[in-house]
Formats: C-alpha cells, sequence, structure tokens
C-alpha cells in the first residue's frame, strides 16, 4: 500500500514538473486603459463620519436667537384628508 502511494506521489511530481506554467491571457482593451489611467487614489481630506463617531458625541444642540426683523416662520397647516377635502 505504501509503495502504490509512493508511486503515485512521484508520478504526479514528475507529471507537474513537466508541464509548462500556463501563460496569461492578454488583456482586453478595456482592461488596458483601466490599467493605465489606475494610480494612486487620493484620500479624502475630511474625516468620515462614522457610527463610532456618533456614538461617542455628546449631542449637545446649539439654538440660536431670532435675528432683529426676521419673523419666525409659522408652521404650515396640516395636510387635509380626503373626507376633508370633498367637504
Amino acid at each position: 500500500m505504501r509503495m502504490l502511494i509512493a508511486v503515485l506521489c512521484v508520478a504526479a511530481a514528475v507529471s507537474a514538473a513537466g508541464q509548462e506554467a500556463p501563460k496569461k491571457p492578454e488583456d482586453s482593451p478595456l482592461v488596458k486603459a483601466a490599467k493605465a489611467g489606475g494610480g494612486p487614489r487620493k484620500k479624502p481630506t475630511k474625516k468620515v463620519i462614522t457610527n463610532e463617531d456618533v456614538k461617542k458625541s455628546n449631542g449637545k444642540l446649539v439654538v440660536l436667537p431670532a435675528k432683529e426683523g426676521q419673523q419666525t416662520a409659522a408652521a404650515p397647516p396640516p395636510p387635509k384628508g380626503s373626507l376633508q377635502r370633498q367637504d
């Protein structure tokens, strides 16, 4: 049994060594253009807000007073339902 396994291992090694490495297929024009135009991308200059940042925040809300001469806008009336529109 050991002799059979040893023979199979030797045969597999000989057949693998006798084969040439497969050649890579040539790239299509689209792939060539993507490789040529690609390069190192710039990192964003602004900090990206993540879920961790939101969890760490204290959630302080700043309310500014109204400016002089500026009126506060009143909330629009709620939309009427279909029955109210028919009346």
